[in-house]
């Protein structure tokens, strides 16, 4: 509601779900979307494709015997599936797919009972309430058809930011997304420091800065120049020995507040210790 980003990046299968997956067995998900989250469960894929070979070759005009002697020359990685010891429980040990299956051995006739009660477990019916309740808190704030004009990618980066401009902004974005405070101008000192500094900057200190001032490590989408309101630099006043102290924050305003710090160093010094040790 007031323009900030939400450090919060959305996977991508949570995001089919929460926008795609409102009807369907599976909540609008897939194997793909599953072993993208639990990549220990990649070979779901491959027992799906010897499934298919399976089907394919039941329905061909193969005789029973040619039929039976076929199927039971599939392999998963040269191995028939009866040799890899596999129960119907859940291999992330996350409980029995089906009753007693623990004393179930799977073969190659009820490998497809295997994988559906895997995608069942993880994506169906255990998955649907909580997706549900999720989609509910998100329409508080935002109703999901007005988002059905963006796709998954660009979901996340309306909401979170995007990353891809923290590797290229320069002298001149930084210019054009700053404000000064009193004491301070693009031509002073201080300030020639400090964006010399933030250019000099890898993409780790800069996601550390954004998350320092705005409370994300993310950009809007447009970079720098959108961010609301622009990031004001404000001179720390009345300071004694300015070396001695380290800049400040309002996240909630974007204000850097910055004292007249003496050399180019001292700035990169002083504004990665705060960086990296300050809570905003």
């Amino acid at each position: 509601m007031d323009e900030h980003l939400v450090d919060l990046p959305f996977a991508v299968p949570l995001l089919k779900a929460l926008f795609g997956g409102s009807e369907g067995k599976y909540c609008g998900l897939d194997l793909e979307d599953l072993t993208n989250v639990f990549p220990e469960l990649d070979c779901l894929k491959d027992f799906a494709k010897i499934c298919r070979k399976k089907r394919k070759i039941s329905e061909s005009s193969l005789s029973k015997e040619e039929k039976e002697k076929e199927i039971n020359n599939l392999r998963y990685k040269d191995k028939p599936i009866e040799n890899m010891d596999l129960t119907f429980i859940s291999p992330l040990g996350k409980g029995e797919l089906k009753e007693n299956g623990d004393d179930i051995p799977v073969t190659i006739h009820n490998l497809e009972e295997y994988v559906e009660l895997i995608a069942d477990f993880h994506l169906g019916e255990g998955l649907k309430p909580l997706v549900d309740s999720f989609r509910s808190g998100f329409e508080s704030f935002i109703p999901l058809i007005k988002m059905n004009v963006f796709n998954y990618n660009e979901i996340d980066s309306v909401i979170c930011g995007v990353s891809e401009n923290l590797t290229n902004w320069t002298y001149n974005d930084l210019l054009d997304s700053a404000k000064f405070g009193e004491g301070f101008s693009p031509n002073h000192k201080t300030v020639i420091y400090l964006f010399n500094t933030l250019v000099s900057f890898n993409v780790e200190e800069k996601r550390k800065f954004l998350q320092f001032l705005t409370g994300s490590p993310r950009l809007p989408v447009g970079g720098l120049r959108n961010l609301k309101p622009k990031f004001t630099i404000q001179r720390k006043p009345n300071l004694d020995n300015p070396n001695n102290y380290l800049p400040s924050v309002n996240t909630c305003f974007l204000f850097l507040k910055l004292p007249e710090y003496t050399s180019q160093q001292i700035t990169r010094d002083k504004l990665i210790f705060a960086m990296y040790n300050g809570n905003s």
